[in-house]
C-alpha cells in the first residue's frame, strides 16, 4: 500500500475496507443484541404465564424463545466470520476471532443455563 496522500484511489479503497469492517463488526453486534433480547423473552415467557395448566405448555413456548435466541448467536458467529474472510483491511486492526467466539459461548451457555433452571427449578 502507498503512503497517504500519495495513491488517492488507494486511499479510497482502503477507507471503504476499513468502513466495510466496522459495519460487519456492528452487525455482529446488533445480531448479537438480537439474540439476548430472544433470551430475555424466553426467561419473561414462562414469568408472565405461571398459572397454565399444564405447567409444560409455558416452559415449551420459553424453551423455543431460548432455542431461537442460541441459533441467532450461533448464526451472527457464522456470518460474521464469513464476512472477515472476504474481508481484507488494512488501516483497522481487526478484532481477534477469539472474542466473537467467546462472546458467543458465553451468550449460548447462559442461554442454556437459563433453559436448565427453566426446567429444574
Amino acid at each position: 500500500m502507498s503512503q497517504p496522500g500519495q495513491d488517492p484511489a488507494s486511499d479510497r479503497n482502503a477507507l471503504a475496507e476499513d468502513r466495510n469492517l466496522l459495519a460487519i463488526e456492528r452487525t455482529f453486534a446488533a445480531w448479537l443484541r438480537t439474540g439476548l433480547g430472544g433470551l430475555a423473552v424466553g426467561v419473561a415467557f414462562e414469568r408472565l404465564f405461571p398459572d397454565t395448566d399444564p405447567v409444560w405448555i409455558s416452559k415449551a413456548g420459553a424453551t423455543c424463545l431460548i432455542t431461537l435466541a442460541i441459533g441467532i448467536f450461533l448464526f451472527s458467529l457464522r456470518e460474521y466470520l464469513r464476512a472477515l474472510r472476504r474481508l481484507d483491511p488494512h488501516t483497522l486492526p481487526k478484532l481477534p476471532v477469539a472474542i466473537p467466539v467467546i462472546l458467543v459461548a458465553l451468550a449460548a451457555a447462559a442461554a442454556v443455563i437459563a433453559g436448565m433452571v427453566l426446567w429444574f427449578f
